[in-house]
């Protein structure tokens, strides 16, 4: 096995951070890295694009 510099962000990443991490790379899905180093969730496209569209609405 190789290692490779794997791209994830932790549970308190901030919100812009993730947003320039997903486009710079044109990820699609991140993972979310406790500080133990255990994937405990994954974020999406979808999550992000769900979060503003709840704050331009809530505004």
């Amino acid at each position: 096995m190789t290692k490779r510099n794997l791209c994830y962000v932790s549970p308190d990443e901030e919100f812009d951070k993730t947003i320039r991490l997903l486009s710079r790379h044109h990820f699609k899905k991140l993972p979310v890295v406790n500080g133990a180093g255990r994937v405990i969730g994954v974020l999406s496209r979808g999550d992000i694009i769900h979060n503003i569209s709840k704050k331009i609405i809530s505004s």
